[in-house]
């Protein structure tokens, strides 16, 4: 795909930060927590992940070679996570544009 194509859906994703961080925050008033927020929000994203997934791949992937991935490579779902806490606990005591700067210069 050209960069061109692919625009769009970095500036969607891009968008799609802040706005995920003011609804975690919001979660975490309804639920009581910030870890419980963050696990709701996963479910909810592997069930999409999942369903896509689904639609997209026709066959089911065997599970020798993803079981064989070397042990770093699960590290991105542990980041993913501390990342997705870390927003629903800053965001209400920092406010969106100090947290999404922090991050943003963290990169």
């Amino acid at each position: 795909m050209t960069w061109l194509l692919l625009l769009p859906v970095a500036l969607a994703a891009g968008m799609a930060a802040p706005t995920q961080f003011a609804i975690n925050s919001q979660l975490r008033q309804v639920v009581g927590g910030p870890v419980l927020a963050a696990a709701l929000s996963f479910l909810v994203g592997t069930v999409v992940l999942f369903v896509t997934t689904a639609v997209v791949r026709r066959s089911v992937p065997e599970l020798g070679p993803i079981m064989n991935a070397p042990w770093w490579m699960w590290l991105g779902g542990l980041l993913g996570a501390f990342f997705v806490c870390a927003s629903i606990v800053l965001t209400p005591a920092w406010g969106r544009r100090r947290r999404w700067a922090c991050s943003w210069r963290g990169k």
